[in-house]
């Protein structure tokens, strides 16, 4: 269920150019040389803000949290967090980032930070993972096993961790939640990689996919007309869109790599996801973060400094 990366990220000032992918009939090739000279900073189309991501630094399977502004190029390592690299969640206001950390037991727990400070504390009495902020701001969302339906569930809490209570009520595992901005729906999949969609209050789930591959990490777009999603239904994990009632359901990155976690800029005019592949350069695969359109056109990666950043999860912030 999860991907775990391995991989090292320059810190201080970025500069951020991008290296355009080599297409043929729409299927992205390998990677042109990186440029060599740098680009000054240049803000993402339609990317402005902050992105946050894993920089893969560190034991345990997780890493740095690192925080992005793709605007002035300026990069923001948070402090050690115990990050167990099963994605980031910002709050509505984007003081706060929620993320998955484990305790001395080895048990996940919700982790909070603050963004500005980098203090941190942990949700009381939760053992869970794949944090998602409802957009109230008021709400966190969560996976977690249940002790009476068996499986992951997802649970929703306070912001606190107070009133702490299983939304799903579902038999099986059902992970990623993803809501939708205007809080009346709910995006997941469950463990046999179907997407479903259900109502703000756990009601009335349908499923959306029905494919024979694995569907997984719903993202909606910002107007909520869209469901951007990864998938291995075409042999390897790809980057689709589907309308948000399950239809026209297609390929966005056409890669040869497993493309994961999408995930999309505020305005809706881009997308960001990471990439996985074995690169014969370094004898090791790296997790290059990748931007697009949310055509599937115009890919390119994120560089820093002439080298593909290694980072999983980007979560641009709301």
């Amino acid at each position: 269920m999860s991907h775990y990366p391995r991989g090292v990220l320059c810190g201080g000032l970025l500069l951020l150019t991008f290296m355009a992918l080599a297409t043929s009939n729409g299927v992205v090739g390998t990677s042109v040389p990186a440029l060599a000279a740098a680009l000054s900073p240049t803000p993402l189309g339609g990317g402005h803000g902050r992105l946050v991501f894993d920089s893969g630094i560190g034991g345990g399977g997780g890493g740095v949290i690192t925080v992005l502004d793709l605007t002035i190029g300026q990069q923001h390592d948070l402090p050690d967090t115990n990050n167990d690299g099963h994605g980031f969640a910002w709050s509505p206001d984007g003081k706060y980032i929620a993320f998955t950390g484990t305790d001395r037991d080895g048990l996940y727990r919700i982790d909070v930070i603050d963004v500005s400070t980098g203090k941190q504390r942990t949700l009381p009495n939760i053992n869970g993972m794949n944090p998602v902020w409802l957009p109230d701001g008021q709400h966190i969302a969560f996976n977690t096993e249940d002790g009476d339906l068996v499986g992951w569930q997802i649970f929703i809490t306070d912001v606190d961790g107070g009133n702490t209570h299983d939304l799903s009520h579902l038999s099986g595992d059902h992970y990623y939640p993803a809501w939708s901005l205007d809080g009346k729906h709910i995006a997941y999949n469950d463990n046999y990689g179907h997407l479903f969609v259900m109502n703000g209050d756990g009601s009335n789930p349908v499923n959306l996919s029905h494919s024979a591959g694995r569907d997984s990490a719903p993202a909606w777009s910002p107007d909520g007309k869209h469901i951007a999603f990864s998938s291995d239904r075409d042999g390897h994990h790809q980057i689709y869109v589907m309308n948000s009632d399950g239809t026209d359901q297609h390929n966005l990155s056409n890669s040869w790599t497993d493309d994961y976690a999408p995930n999309w800029s505020p305005d809706g005019q881009m997308m960001a996801f990471y990439t996985d592949f074995y690169d014969p350069k370094v004898g090791h695969g790296t997790f290059p973060i990748t931007f697009m359109n949310p055509d599937g056109s115009n890919q390119h990666r994120l560089l820093i400094k002439g080298i593909p950043a290694d980072g999983t999860y980007p979560q641009w912030q709301p």
